[in-house]
């Protein structure tokens, strides 16, 4: 089934390979490289799956979260990190006591078909 994806990572390669990895599935794909720009593009785009960097410059993952729960986003959020450890655990923590819908976490490198499986929540 088709998804409204955001896509928020400060880095454009990887922005553009998950845009390309995902755009094979036939979603609906934006892509975002400013964390500051994610309130936005959330009110206008309206995802289902919010692909989530959570290092990031501005606004880490951490803020993300608590913005995303403070407004209520419903749809279910992927976290993605090219430093994983303990700074994913404790994200992905927060955002389940948060009560988001936390679908997985991701750690950099990731393949396609790991990204597609996570956006099709299998």
């Amino acid at each position: 089934m088709p998804e409204r994806v955001l896509i928020l990572d400060d880095e454009p390669d990887f922005a553009a390979f998950a845009e390309a990895a995902l755009a094979t599935e036939g979603h609906e794909i934006r892509v975002i490289t400013e964390s500051v720009k994610a309130p936005s593009a959330i009110e206008e785009f309206q995802p289902t799956v919010f692909l989530l960097d959570i290092i990031m410059p501005e606004l880490d993952g951490i803020e993300m979260v608590d913005w995303l729960s403070k407004v209520g986003f419903p749809g279910r959020i992927i976290l993605i990190s090219g430093y994983g450890g303990k700074y994913m655990e404790v994200t992905s923590k927060i955002a389940q006591v948060k009560g988001l819908e936390l679908s997985q976490t991701l750690p950099k490198p990731i393949s396609p078909e790991a990204l597609r499986r996570a956006v099709a929540g299998t």
